[in-house]
């Protein structure tokens, strides 16, 4: 193999889709293997020792384990620093002006969360203005006014 093919090898193996198309490739060869004329000598394979398990219990067993290894870690990176570690929010800076409000607010209303943040440090990162602040004739105005800005806000974070 040239110097060449393996670093194309080494890059395609670090892309998210590679260790699922390499799992999906091998599925697929294990069923065409056991489910043809060559099936003898799969079920002679699958009954190998290695060590104190089966080449089929070592598969089940070690590679089972094996994947929720590395399931978790996937998980914890994304909830650390992947698309999970950040909240998505709808967020009013203002003075409530419906309410006769005079003391500037920072409220947010976190997306899809159904959890209690007040009193907790939260930090924010705002990414597009949906409009200026307004004062509306009535509350149910407000709410209305509340509820198509939350499903602006949702397309705009879509992108």
């Amino acid at each position: 193999m040239s110097r060449r093919t393996a670093a194309e090898f080494a890059r395609y193996l670090r892309t998210e889709t590679a260790g699922g198309m390499v799992l999906l490739g091998a599925t697929a060869v294990a069923l065409l293997w056991a489910n043809s004329p060559w099936r003898g000598s799969y079920e002679s394979l699958k009954a190998l020792t290695a060590g104190p398990l089966s080449i089929e219990d070592w598969a089940k067993d070690g590679l089972l384990a094996l994947f929720f290894f590395v399931a978790g870690l996937e998980l914890k990176r994304e909830l650390v620093v992947g698309e999970l570690s950040k909240l998505k929010a709808a967020v009013s800076v203002g003075t409530n002006p419906t309410f006769s409000g005079r003391e500037r607010r920072v409220e947010a209303f976190v997306l899809d969360v159904d959890e209690d943040f007040y009193g907790q440090r939260v930090g924010l990162d705002f990414i597009a203005r949906l409009r200026d602040m307004e004062r509306f004739d009535s509350v149910q105005g407000l709410i209305d006014q509340m509820h198509a800005d939350v499903a602006r806000a949702r397309e705009v974070l879509a992108d």
